[in-house]
């Protein structure tokens, strides 16, 4: 993938799946937060960051928390066309992701406006060479590990 933000963008637009009933922004704003919560090489993971401020409806989210409480830099944007605001919340020191929610905006049969919908946290990840393998816990590490 690209690592230039505005490529990447592009990129992005030009390769979800659309779909008629949500907006391109949206599909691409939630693309991009499937490849944060994996492990990606550094300068992929910033260009993602930067691609996501640019999406048109994204704003801070200061409030942000992850599933486990953590708080940090937040970012969030409301699918209009559902009703649900997904926030994403960020290291401070490290700008790695945390975490995020999903709020429901707008009162449903299965739920009210406010709603916490989905939550998660990103406790550890790691690298290792072969499948099943299971990565060695380095002492004193921060729980970003990688391994193999």
């Amino acid at each position: 993938m690209p690592t230039d933000p505005d490529e990447l963008l592009a990129y992005l637009r030009a390769h979800v799946r659309k779909d008629a009933e949500q907006e391109t922004d949206q599909i691409v704003f939630e693309q991009i937060g499937v490849l944060l919560g994996g492990v990606l090489p550094p300068r992929t993971a910033a260009a993602l960051y930067r691609a996501a401020a640019d999406i048109p409806g994204v704003e801070e989210a200061p409030d942000a928390k992850d599933a486990i409480g953590r708080t940090g830099l937040g970012i969030a944007r409301e699918d209009t066309a559902h009703g649900n605001r997904t926030e994403w919340v960020f290291d401070e020191d490290d700008y790695s992701f945390l975490g995020s929610r999903v709020y429901r905006t707008k009162d449903a049969p299965y739920a009210k406006a406010g709603a916490l919908l989905h939550s998660t946290a990103e406790i550890d990840h790691a690298i290792v060479d072969k499948a099943g393998q299971v990565p060695v816990k380095v002492p004193g590490s921060t729980g970003k590990q990688q391994a193999g």
